[in-house]
């Protein structure tokens, strides 16, 4: 990895398009979802940063671990179950819009 994942081609690209999938509009808590996973991808790579690093110390390294679990890391799986319990109700309220049927789902896809 050559810097933060942040910072990358394939990040811009991913958060482009998620943003023109407009999915915080739909889904509730899908931003808190993945910055955080964003971020914990970043402090990961600085981690190896540090622990490569000959003038750190194990404590440097102790604490930057905590930091990833107590920040990050924590912030994750409330907020992902959050945005999949608001996908799992908005997918089930659309599939109800089209009386339960795939093929009227796949039918207004082929007419629009």
């Amino acid at each position: 990895m050559k810097g933060p994942f942040t910072t990358t081609e394939f990040f811009n690209n991913f958060d482009s398009f998620i943003t023109g999938l407009k999915i915080s509009t739909w889904y509730n808590s899908s931003s808190e979802c993945f910055n955080p996973m964003f971020h914990l991808i970043d402090d990961t790579y600085f981690f190896r940063l540090n622990v490569t690093n000959e003038t750190r110390s194990v404590q440097g390294a102790v604490f930057n671990v905590t930091n990833i679990l107590a920040t990050n890391f924590a912030d994750i799986l409330p907020s992902c179950v959050l945005f999949g319990n608001s996908l799992y109700y908005q997918t089930q309220l659309n599939f109800a819009a089209f009386n339960h049927s795939v093929g009227q789902i796949i039918l207004s896809f082929s007419f629009n």
